[in-house]
């Protein structure tokens, strides 16, 4: 069974619920070949290779709303205003005989699939045991609403999100919302957890975990700008999220947690719109852990940060800069061609061997940010009348986010924000620009 969104203490998933009362709905609502459309819906989902079946012509379907061949099986759906046995009963004699009659020794599964929200009479079940009795060679059973649910239930979020659709955007903020007659203010210490999950679900119970001995207040947030939004759009979309987050806990003068698996431009322009104004904690997924606990406290030896430029004097020139960043993998100057000018002064943070397990503690997110800002104090006074910095970033989504928050766009010109991939030539591309524009 897929992992599910869980609150910590209460065991509560708001998604989850919202598909079971989307489910509910669905199943209360939909009649006839209403109901036989949800039915596949779902079947395709939970068995790869079922088939949707249609009438054809005088020859009508042949006694079959459903089939899986790997194993011989044929589903019957029936979904009447009113379930009445009489009515019932012939239904399950005609349609069991026809597709015996038609499969013949290829069925060997026959399930009669009824909507009947608050159950079946006790006397469907005796008629489907007399139909065993006649049919020994061929297992007959019912599939009953609440045995659909168990399936749907187990399904990954994705695909019962196909069937169900998204949860209301911000469903969580129930959680974090004061009601009348709340009073927060004896709350120590809140802490609200973020989700920056675009391109793969979080995990809250290991983030949970990470953020022991403190608990989480209310239900996490998240942050999933679709990946069909072009770059413009999306950071829109985040900001606006963070503006909505905001909002709604600024009261609680909490702490948030911030938890991100997202493309580096968007982590950077999520730190960039929450600012290090407020009391934000990264934290980092450890892939060869699979946990976001850290491992080390302080700045483990051999990783440490590194500044380098190629400025030996000062220069009024006024020209772009390039500050390159690489605590993952090394940026190199050939990745850089076409994308600048390879003129462009160049200021660089780096560490003795970039590597992908580069970052190890949280001491070594501060001291990102005290170098980020001693790098920007270097530009400032090696290149005075420097125009804008491009920005180029190699490491984690927690680091990204860290830099983005000492982006302060009142105090430095704008930084252009550049997206990576190995296939594309050249292998950098710009997609997003920081600037004061008034808007964050």
């Amino acid at each position: 069974m897929a992992e599910q969104n869980v609150v910590p203490a209460i065991q509560y998933d708001p998604t989850l619920l919202y598909h079971h009362m989307a489910f509910k709905c669905r199943c209360a609502e939909a009649r006839s070949t209403e109901f036989e459309r949800f039915f596949e819906e779902i079947m395709v989902r939970v068995q790869p290779g079922f088939k949707r079946t249609r009438p054809h012509g005088k020859l009508g379907d042949r006694k079959t709303d459903g089939l899986y061949l790997a194993d011989g099986t044929v589903y019957q759906v029936y979904a009447p205003d009113e379930i009445r046995l009489p009515a019932l009963t012939h239904k399950v004699n005609e349609d069991l005989d026809g597709a015996v009659e038609y499969w013949s020794s290829d069925l060997r599964k026959w399930f009669f699939v009824c909507n009947a929200p608050q159950g079946l009479p006790t006397d469907v079940y005796k008629v489907l045991a007399e139909k065993q009795g006649q049919y020994p060679e061929i297992e007959v059973a019912c599939l009953t609403n609440d045995q659909l649910w168990d399936m749907v239930r187990d399904l990954p979020i994705q695909l019962r999100t196909e069937i169900l659709g998204i949860a209301p955007a911000g469903h969580a903020n129930a959680f974090v919302t004061p009601a009348r007659g709340d009073n927060f203010n004896d709350i120590e210490n809140p802490w609200i957890l973020m989700a920056h999950d675009p391109i793969s679900p979080i995990s809250i119970r290991s983030a949970t975990e990470a953020l022991l001995p403190e608990k989480p207040f209310g239900a996490p947030f998240y942050i999933r700008p679709a990946d069909y939004l072009d770059w413009t759009t999306a950071a829109e979309y985040q900001r606006q999220k963070w503006e909505e987050l905001r909002e709604i806990t600024w009261d609680l003068s909490p702490q948030y947690a911030l938890y991100s698996i997202a493309p580096i431009p968007l982590a950077i322009h999520l730190g960039f719109v929450v600012s290090d104004r407020v009391d934000l904690t990264c934290f980092h997924y450890h892939r060869d852990k699979r946990t976001w606990s850290w491992p080390e406290q302080g700045i483990p030896k051999g990783l440490e940060l590194h500044l380098r430029d190629n400025v030996p004097e000062p220069t009024d020139a006024a020209t772009d800069v390039v500050l390159c960043i690489s605590l993952s993998a090394s940026i190199l100057p050939t990745q850089l061609s076409g994308v600048v000018d390879p003129q462009f002064p160049r200021f660089e943070i780096t560490t003795e061997n970039p590597d992908v397990r580069w970052l190890q503690s949280p001491d070594q997110l501060s001291d990102l940010a005290d170098k980020f800002l001693d790098t920007v104090q270097r530009i400032r006074s090696a290149v005075p009348n420097y125009r804008r910095i491009h920005l180029f970033y190699a490491g984690p989504a927690a680091g990204a986010v860290v830099i983005g928050q000492r982006i302060n766009p009142r105090m430095m010109e704008p930084v252009d924000l550049y997206q990576y991939s190995r296939q594309s030539v050249p292998q950098y591309k710009r997609v997003l620009t920081l600037a004061d524009t008034g808007t964050y």
